[in-house]
């Protein structure tokens, strides 16, 4: 029976521990993973449990992240999420081994969770952990983004391409656009693994929707996108791939 890995969510936000729950299922690398609310709920359930990782909430409804690592003098290594990127600095002051901003991603989660359980081994190949055995069947077919004050749920397949939009990213399907709360740069990365590529300063364009292209634009459907000329390479050979397929 493969090695599986055990985890402890500590998150007030249904929302997040739906996703993170998934993701840690779609790894096929991990049991159910335990699930807590509070800072109090989690002192008590690591009192009696062991486990492999810890996804920590910065801000829990009865205290902080970090006066609770101050609390806890015998804990897993820990990956401390939060919306928002200024926590990071306090993190890594405290040891915590990663920080990752929400809403989750898969491949982010995922890159976190190798590196995490490959330290906790002392840098040997952990149990079932070999990033070949991750097949990018496995990611979600949906991603969740930012949109003002609420986080909403696209599927992938029918983004077409995004715009810079100043601080904010213009999101197009082909039936509407959604202001993204994230710059265009931090989605492209979120995104590489869907194959997405960036085009352009201000153009990232799911490369499942090209319809058509020559050496200086790009066409989704009858939309003409400029290629920027710092892109072109990259693009070319991207899309040499996919041709050849």
């Amino acid at each position: 029976m493969p090695h599986k890995y055990t985890a402890l969510i500590v998150e007030d936000d249904p929302v997040t521990v739906e996703q993170l729950t998934r993701i840690l299922e779609q790894t096929d690398l991990f049991t159910a993973p335990f699930v807590c609310s509070t800072s109090a709920q989690a002192l008590a359930t690591l009192y009696e449990h062991s486990f492999d990782i810890l996804f920590l909430d910065i801000e829990l409804p009865d205290t902080s992240a970090f006066e609770f690592l101050r609390m806890s003098s015998n804990h897993p290594p820990v990956c401390a999420i939060s919306y928002h990127p200024a926590y990071a600095v306090n993190c890594y002051d405290l040891g915590i081994e990663d920080f990752i901003v929400k809403p989750l991603a898969y491949p982010r989660v995922l890159r976190s969770v190798g590196r995490i359980l490959r330290n906790k081994f002392s840098q040997q190949e952990a149990p079932g952990l070999q990033p070949t055995s991750w097949p990018i069947s496995k990611l979600p077919d949906y991603i969740y983004l930012k949109n003002g004050r609420q986080t909403e749920r696209f599927a992938i397949d029918e983004i077409l391409y995004m715009e810079s939009y100043h601080i904010y990213t213009k999101l197009f399907t082909a039936t509407k656009f959604t202001v993204i709360s994230e710059k265009i740069s931090v989605l492209e990365e979120r995104l590489t693994a869907y194959n997405f590529i960036r085009i352009h300063k201000s153009f990232l364009v799911n490369l499942a929707k090209v319809t058509n292209f020559n050496a200086n634009t790009i066409w989704v459907n009858t939309l003409k996108l400029p290629i920027g000329g710092v892109y072109k390479a990259k693009l070319q050979e991207r899309l040499k791939a996919v041709v050849t397929r």
